[in-house]
């Protein structure tokens, strides 16, 4: 019953979570601070429910301050072709994150 239960939670908060990325995916451009509470919100949601996010997800929130990362927006993006690494730079907290390609 229990275990029922906490697969039931998970699985709404996925689904917040997904719904949540949308929005913040569609007010990138027109509302960025929208857009950074929403990428908040799910990294909180996330944590509370120990939801691992998806790849997609989680390349596009700073594990720093939490913004919404858009390449050559919010982030800088820096190609090293010998590695198939991709580095997004947040603009706001400088952090890297290092993505494998």
């Amino acid at each position: 019953m229990e275990e029922e239960r906490a697969a039931l939670t998970r699985r709404i908060a996925g689904e917040r979570i997904s719904i949540l990325f949308g929005l913040a995916e569609d007010n990138q451009l027109g509302r960025p601070e929208l857009a950074d509470r929403y990428s908040h919100l799910i990294r909180e949601i996330a944590m509370h429910y120990r939801i691992k996010l998806q790849q997609r997800v989680s390349a596009q929130i700073c594990r720093g301050c939490g913004a919404f990362l858009v390449p050559g927006r919010t982030a800088w993006v820096r190609i090293v072709a010998k590695q198939r690494l991709r580095i997004l730079r947040c603009t706001r907290c400088g952090r890297e994150k290092k993505l494998y390609y």
